[in-house]
């Protein structure tokens, strides 16, 4: 019994938490606080280690008061692959955000705790950004993996209580990029 009073009251709280409206100071600086062009190396991870480094930078500059440029460009040996998107504003006060790629293709993203997520599925891959800014630094980061579930557990009855179905994804990638301004 005292499980099920836990188990309730935390999805009560989970609830009440999740209209509150965003208003740290890190969410209320967003994105003019990022405002710059800044550089760093893109580490890669695979399971076996770190499988690359590439230099990386992004650009973001006030287009208007709702736009700003969001470029990324990758540097390898000597290939260079320049990313140009909009980070537009949808609704600051809800943490809503806009990666626009110009090609039909816009990702939601979400200010949440002063971090920049964005969450998407592509060609069977599922990707997770995260975008911070951390003292002088901001720090990117992704997480890939595929888009099919590598494990199903629960969807049983245990000892009288229904037990939801949960799916496991496979990681197989992580990138991170510490980046300074220049």
């Amino acid at each position: 019994m005292r499980f099920h009073f836990l188990k309730y009251s935390f999805q009560i709280v989970f609830l009440i938490i999740q209209f509150l409206p965003a208003t740290s100071k890190s969410q209320a600086e967003f994105p003019q606080s990022w405002v710059g062009n800044w550089k760093g190396d893109l580490e890669i991870f695979n399971a076996k280690g770190k499988a690359q480094t590439i230099g990386m930078e992004l650009h973001i500059q006030p287009l208007d008061s709702l736009t700003y440029t969001w470029t990324i460009i990758y540097k390898a040996d000597t290939i260079r692959d320049e990313r140009k998107y909009f980070l537009k504003i949808k609704d600051a006060s809800k943490g809503r955000y806009e990666i626009d790629e110009e090609n039909s293709i816009i990702l939601d993203a979400y200010l949440l705790g002063g971090v920049l997520y964005e969450q998407f599925e592509v060609l069977g891959s599922t990707i997770l950004t995260r975008t911070e800014k951390q003292g002088e630094n901001l720090v990117f980061e992704i997480l890939a993996g595929k888009a099919e579930p590598a494990n199903t557990t629960g969807g049983v009855t245990h000892e009288g209580e229904e037990i939801p179905v949960v799916k496991s994804f496979p990681l197989t990638n992580y990138q991170k990029a510490v980046l300074k301004k220049f």
